[in-house]
């Protein structure tokens, strides 16, 4: 059975929206250090949240 097809929209609560940032931002995280690791390479992300930088490399 396959998944449920997520249809992306604004989150207005803005709780709701750094709460999920911070998810998505420790998940990207994780898959740059799995592919650091597993690979061998170095790994460099920059994510924007609208007000700073945020960078992180492996």
């Amino acid at each position: 059975m396959g998944r449920k097809k997520v249809t992306f929209e604004y989150i207005t609560d803005d709780h709701k929206r750094k709460l999920s940032f911070k998810k998505r931002q420790e998940g990207l995280k994780k898959k740059a250090r799995e592919l650091s690791t597993l690979c061998g390479v170095d790994v460099v992300a920059i994510v924007f949240n609208g007000f700073k930088f945020l960078k992180f490399g492996y």
